[in-house]
């Protein structure tokens, strides 16, 4: 992978960055940066494109080879990058080589920013980094990203009446919002934050944590990441690392917080409103409930906390470990019982829906058969019995009907069939 012929531009109040990227004889979308003129670089420089392009490298298999001065510093941390990759996603990702000349970046602008999008982690990032930890120097930027909505389902004027709520919530901070857009998202993937903060050129940038420590996953931003993506012009951050109940409590005591709050997975485009119904919204609540801050942002989320939509609840958990918090944290009143219970409940279920989905992933590999022949038939029964317990433990279907009973037989007779197979000499 050639990247060079990179460019700056100014035009109507923003400036342009951007690199020609090409894959042997294939010319790829010039990869872009676009940010308020008077953050324009003084001259550009190759880190953020590096940092841009750097996973899909790696995902490709493809060297890069950059026209560009690129940060000591960021070369200098790519074995670090690389072996966190490597250890994320084994066998789809390792190390390459880059070739580019180095110098020392443009001197930053002295400024502290952090990105911001109205949920639970950025809000908590930026109340942390202005009232309990202020930084140096301070805190007086929030960068937002409208590239990052789901543009291939909302129109134009939507996305822009979103980014326009966002920057009424930054408002209310007293800080500076900045929107920086890119092309990187849905043309390169890979680390998007990191990228814009080397490009916006910031001393220091702050990206807000997201999961809990017990529960870091391979994902985009990561304190093992974010890091070492600086360079001597930016350095990044990975910041305001705290539990979710922590996280929770600490926005609930801003009413400007409260009203403004975004944490909906349904992204749900006619209304600036939290469905209340997904997983995500749903967790929120209960954190908000034991906090005693639900009633103050009822009307931030469409439907209200009820234990039957909790237990209804049957996608996958992305972050377990909250709901073992939130079932620990609940008291012994009826209604949190009652919470309780529900909880219980969907730990349960996702724990077989993880289940049927392993087993559905490898019940098909024919191969098994040179080990044992009836293995695949067995995992196959295997994946049959874990998704009809799923089905049968559905608060929806009816408690004691023939339909739930012809289920759970079922599951029952597979299960005797697994086991007399597994015994089997």
């Amino acid at each position: 992978m050639i990247v060079d012929d990179l460019r700056s531009c100014v035009s109507d109040g923003k400036c342009e960055i951007s690199a020609r990227v090409r894959r042997g004889q294939s010319e790829l979308p010039r990869l872009y940066f676009r940010f308020p003129e008077r953050f324009a670089p003084a001259q550009v420089d190759g880190s953020p494109f590096l940092a841009g392009l750097l996973v899909y490298a790696m995902r490709a298999g493809e060297d890069i080879t950059l026209d560009a001065p690129v940060s000591p510093r960021l070369l200098a941390s790519l074995d670090r990058i690389f072996a966190v990759y490597s250890s994320f996603f084994p066998g789809e990702m390792g190390p390459i080589s880059v070739t580019a000349p180095t110098s020392t970046p443009p001197p930053p602008t002295e400024l502290t920013g952090s990105f911001f999008s109205r949920g639970v982690d950025s809000w908590f990032a930026v109340l942390t980094a202005l009232e309990d930890n202020p930084q140096t120097p301070p805190l007086t930027h929030l960068v937002f990203c409208p590239d990052f909505l789901p543009r291939d389902r909302w129109s134009d004027e939507l996305v822009e009446a979103k980014t326009a709520q966002t920057q009424d919530a930054a408002a209310t901070t007293g800080c500076e919002f900045i929107i920086v857009e890119t092309n990187q998202k849905p043309v390169y993937r890979g680390h998007q934050l990191v990228a814009m903060a080397l490009a916006l050129g910031f001393s220091r940038m702050l990206i807000p944590s997201s999961g809990m420590l017990g529960e870091l996953r391979p994902r985009a931003t990561h304190p093992d990441l974010d890091p070492a993506f600086s360079s001597e012009r930016t350095e990044i951050l990975h910041y305001g690392n705290a539990s979710r109940m922590q996280k929770v409590a600490r926005v609930a005591r801003s009413a400007d917080v409260l009203r403004t709050l975004r944490v909906c997975r349904f992204n749900r485009a006619e209304r600036d409103i939290n469905c209340g119904r997904c997983e995500k919204c749903i967790r929120t609540m209960i954190y908000l409930h034991l906090a005693g801050a639900l009633d103050r942002a009822r009307g931030v989320f469409e439907h209200p906390l009820e234990p039957d939509a909790v237990a209804a609840m049957s996608k996958e958990i992305k972050h377990p470990h909250q709901w073992v918090d939130l079932l620990h944290a609940l008291d012994d009143t009826p209604e949190d019982r009652a919470l309780a219970a529900a909880i219980r409940l969907v730990i349960v279920r996702a724990h077989l829906r993880n289940a049927y989905e392993q087993v559905r992933e490898h019940g098909g590999d024919s191969e098994l058969s040179a080990l044992r022949p009836d293995l695949p038939e067995a995992l196959k029964d295997a994946y049959e019995v874990v998704r009809l317990i799923h089905r049968g433990l559905d608060p929806e279907a009816p408690p004691q009907g023939p339909a739930r009973r012809r289920v759970m037989r079922s599951a029952v007779t597979r299960a005797v069939r697994i086991k007399q197979s597994a015994t089997r000499d």
